[in-house]
C-alpha cells in the first residue's frame, strides 16, 4: 500500500473502540515500519500548561486534543506555518507536524494557529492495512479547515459528507449511522 501520510482516516460507524469511535485521524507518518496518526476531533479536558508543567509559561489558551491512546504524555503539534524553523514536517498542503516545546514557543510568539495533541494513534507494520481491508477506516484527503476548526464536534460527519457517495447519504439522512 502506498503511504497514507496526509490522509484522513474516518472511523467507520461500526468501529466501536472508544478511542476511535466517530473520530477523524490525520496520518502523519506511514512506511513499512508502521503508521502514526493524530485524532483531530477529540478535545481534551486538560490544558497545555498542565501537560508541560510549570517550567514554561503559556501566555494564551491553546486547543488541546487527545491525539490517541499511545503515549499520552507525549506532545505533538499540528500547525499551518510554513515559515517555522523548528523541526516541522509537512504532511499535506498547509499542514505541518512537529513535537517540540521550542516549536510551541515559536508558534505562540508568532500568534499563528496551531493545535496541540497529547498522545498519538500507532499501528505496527501491516496493522493499519489490515484494518483498512476490514473496512474499519474510510480514507480521505486531509483538509486544514477540518483540523483548525473551532467546532470539532461535527468534523466526523462533515468529513463523511465531503467524501461523498454513500458516505454523504448517511451523513445527511441518518441521524445516527450506528443504527443502520
Amino acid at each position: 500500500m502506498k503511504s497514507l501520510v496526509g490522509s484522513f482516516l474516518i472511523a467507520n460507524s461500526t468501529l466501536f473502540d472508544e478511542n476511535f469511535q466517530r473520530t477523524v485521524t490525520l496520518i502523519v507518518d506511514h512506511d513499512d515500519q508502521g503508521a502514526i496518526g493524530l485524532v483531530i476531533n477529540q478535545r481534551s479536558a486538560g490544558t497545555l500548561q498542565e501537560l508541560i508543567g510549570t517550567g514554561v509559561q503559556i501566555p494564551r489558551e491553546v486547543p488541546m486534543y487527545k491525539g490517541g491512546p499511545v503515549r499520552r504524555d507525549m506532545i505533538a503539534v499540528l500547525h499551518k506555518d510554513p515559515e517555522s524553523n523548528t523541526g516541522s514536517k509537512q504532511v499535506s498542503d498547509g499542514i505541518y507536524w512537529g513535537s517540540s516545546l521550542a516549536l510551541i514557543s515559536e508558534l505562540i510568539e508568532s500568534n499563528r494557529d496551531f493545535n496541540v495533541y497529547s498522545g498519538y494513534a500507532g499501528w505496527s507494520p501491516g496493522q493499519l492495512e489490515d484494518e483498512i481491508a476490514n473496512k474499519s477506516w474510510i480514507i480521505s484527503k486531509a483538509s486544514s479547515s477540518m483540523i483548525f476548526t473551532v467546532n470539532t464536534i461535527d468534523v466526523w460527519r462533515k468529513c463523511l459528507k465531503i467524501k461523498g457517495g454513500i458516505y454523504k447519504y448517511f451523513a445527511d439522512k441518518v441521524k445516527d449511522p450506528l443504527l443502520n
